[in-house]
């Protein structure tokens, strides 16, 4: 890859530093365009253009705008790519005017709108050679523009259902309902604080999602001109209703290997049957008693703690992987053997503030137990309104025998106080025991 160009879309919050920096000991050369005047990852690229694409219902436009950008210049790239959801579509579009490699504008616009991925999907009753038919995924789901089409939804829906937004990601705004009038409620909450559109400009409305039992697992895969080529299964804990918020991970996941393979080949089924047939991608499932079901896709690689964890349990660099896929080079990876076990809680607003104000030091235990090798901490995100429906900070360990890894983590939360009533750590960690 030294000597390759890659052009990125959009730079990121400051945890995604490090594909930068990445891309950098790897002897590429970056381009980057960012609606921001400055960012952290300006040191590590070789050109940086400020460009505000954040209104994405002109995506089209700013396609075009990027590129006549990149040809002033006289710049060329090998690949083109991001690591943002709301960015996909844009990405795709500057892609193709660049004539340069990697999916399509329509499979991007079928995975970037929920409900569109299921009634697509839906659609399908062939599956890849001997694989289930896409269909058997799907989950029953509908959108509407405002109330009245809220209303004629409900009515014949059913709940308990969930609500969440058509360009979503990351359970930003998802709530699980109980009857029409929450749901019609929750529409309206979301409405009033424009909480509809956190993604930049897309002309987002509200759907509805038939709620699923059973345990949520995430798939991380790369496909590569239609063969999949790696697949990482992880498993998450219950999820704290009603905002799905999320609670505890495992990787790799502790179900049987008949189980996870169904898990992969339901997750490539789907990016496969949608059109994303190059590239890394992240894609949430439940494993019901009718087998798997597709929550959502993320026709990116995913993000937080996952290209961490994937490079200690694997030895895997996920982002080298995406690097190579955009400049349309097949990587010569498998998915080995893992090397221990990653286990982590994600602890809410809420119970951070408590456990905060119930341990006296909390920040200098909390960086002692991390010096010492116990756990690795890392703020989610950086909210500060303690009644918002996030988790704010994640505590991990990893260790050869997941007993262990599980064991560190009950320890450390005890120490820190997070362990409580209203945070029972080992209800959120027993399904991986």
């Amino acid at each position: 890859m030294a000597g390759k160009t890659l052009l990125f879309i959009g730079a990121g919050v400051s945890k995604k530093l490090g594909i930068f920096v990445n891309a950098k000991q790897y002897g590429i050369k970056s381009i980057l365009v960012c609606y921001q005047d400055t960012h952290p990852a300006y040191k590590y690229v070789s050109e940086y253009f400020v460009y505000n694409y954040m209104d994405h219902t002109q995506d089209e436009v700013h396609a075009e705008k990027i590129v006549a950008m990149l040809e002033k210049k006289g710049l060329q790239a090998d690949g083109c790519l991001t690591f943002i959801c709301k960015n996909t579509i844009l990405c795709a579009l500057v892609r193709a005017k660049l004539g340069l490699p990697g999916d399509t504008v329509e499979a991007i616009s079928i995975a970037k709108r929920k409900s569109h991925t299921q009634r697509h999907l839906a659609t399908i009753d062939q599956g890849w050679c001997h694989l289930p038919a896409p269909r058997q995924y799907a989950v029953r789901s509908a959108h509407f523009e405002d109330l009245a089409g809220l209303k004629r939804t409900a009515e014949t829906f059913g709940f308990p259902a969930v609500v969440k937004q058509e360009y979503g990601a990351g359970s930003v705004s998802v709530k699980l309902v109980a009857n029409e009038q929450q749901c019609e409620e929750y529409v309206q909450e979301m409405m009033a604080l424009k909480a509809m559109d956190p993604n930049g400009g897309f002309a987002s409305s509200p759907m509805v999602m038939e709620y699923l039992g059973g345990d949520k697992y995430v798939v991380d895969l790369a496909i590569f001109q239609g063969k999949l080529l790696l697949a990482f299964l992880s498993q998450c804990g219950p999820s704290i209703l009603p905002y799905f918020i999320s609670s505890s991970h495992l990787m790799p996941s502790g179900i049987s290997q008949e189980k996870e393979a169904q898990m992969v080949a339901a997750a490539y089924q789907s990016c496969l049957h949608c059109g994303l047939e190059n590239g890394v991608y992240n894609v949430d499932l439940k494993l019901t008693e009718c087998g798997p079901k597709l929550i959502e896709i993320n026709p990116r690689t995913g993000g937080n703690f996952l290209p961490t964890w994937i490079n200690e349990v694997y030895g895997v660099d996920i982002h080298i992987v995406a690097f190579m896929i955009a400049c349309n080079i097949q990587p010569q990876v498998w998915t080995p053997k893992p090397r221990g076990y990653f286990v982590c809680i994600s602890c809410p607003i809420k119970q951070h503030y408590r456990a905060k104000e119930k341990t006296p030091g909390f920040e200098v235990i909390l960086k002692g137990l991390t010096d010492k090798g116990l756990v690795k901490s890392s703020m989610i995100t950086d909210v500060v309104d303690d009644t918002a429906p996030v988790a704010t900070l994640s505590i991990a360990s990893f260790s050869k025998r997941k007993e262990d890894a599980i064991s560190k983590i009950i320890l450390a939360s005890q120490i820190l106080s997070i362990d409580s009533e209203e945070y029972p750590v080992m209800y959120f960690l027993e399904p991986f025991m």
